[in-house]
């Protein structure tokens, strides 16, 4: 008795360490597929965008700008949407205007410049971007609505200075002086 009792013993340890042979074998597995996908997903980001993103760009788009050209790109942070085009520097603003509204089917929106800030309104469509000094590499902030003016909010923090915050939540440092 006492050998079949050893014999069932060390039958269920083999059985045991065949069963942990086969689940590290099964992790093993899992682990890899994981890698698999996860270098997958990696490669699809490098590439280019998915069909369902938003980002809308021209067909010649290039990110070294030649002499006599601006590139712009405008976000719209409500629609999550950016464009990408390069312009000539002698184009009118209002043929950024006619393009923005092409590719977004939007009527109602204003154009920002982040830095030196300054929206630009109908006046500024008749000016070349040259002379709004827009050349290089260009970021606009687009804002869906007509006539939308942030609204200027201050704030003292605890050192005792002065923040400005415009409508975006950035606040910035304000000068004040003390006579």
């Amino acid at each position: 008795m006492s050998e079949s009792k050893k014999q069932r013993e060390q039958e269920g340890l083999r059985k045991h360490a065949e069963d942990l042979r086969r689940q590290k074998l099964n992790q093993k597995a899992d682990l890899e597929a994981i890698r698999a996908k996860i270098a997958q997903d990696k490669a699809e980001r490098k590439g280019l965008s998915s069909p369902s993103s938003t980002t809308v760009k021209a067909p010649a788009d290039t990110t070294t700008v030649e002499d006599g050209k601006v590139r712009i790109m405008i976000k719209f942070p409500g629609l999550d949407a950016s464009i990408v085009k390069t312009f000539n520097e002698d184009d009118a603003m209002e043929v950024v205007v006619d393009y923005v509204k092409e590719q977004l089917n939007k009527e109602n929106f204003i154009l920002w410049n982040t830095y030196p800030r300054k929206q630009y309104k109908s006046n500024d469509l008749s000016s070349s971007l040259k002379e709004l000094k827009l050349k290089g590499s260009v970021s606009l902030l687009g804002m869906s609505g007509k006539g939308y003016t942030p609204k200027v909010s201050y704030q003292w923090d605890p050192m005792g200075f002065l923040w400005a915050c415009r409508g975006m939540g950035l606040f910035e440092h304000v000068v004040v002086g003390f006579s």
